[in-house]
């Protein structure tokens, strides 16, 4: 007989490098691909975890890399 599996349901913000940025770009076209780009490495690359509701985009930044 199986037993039943306990599951942790959280929200957490972090922080994603998605790629660089190019300096042409708009704000508003960074922001885009920064949330599109995320998203993807989110429900692609998390492979013991499973996104399991709408994620929620907070805000991007741009970090100059040293």
């Amino acid at each position: 007989m199986s037993k039943p599996t306990v599951y942790a349901v959280m929200k957490a913000t972090i922080e994603i490098p998605v790629r660089s940025s190019m300096s042409e770009e708009t704000f508003e076209q960074m922001y885009e691909a920064a949330k599109h780009e995320a998203e993807g490495i989110l429900r692609n690359s998390l492979k013991d975890v499973r996104v399991v509701g709408p994620i929620e985009f907070s805000h991007a930044v741009v970090k100059e890399m040293k």
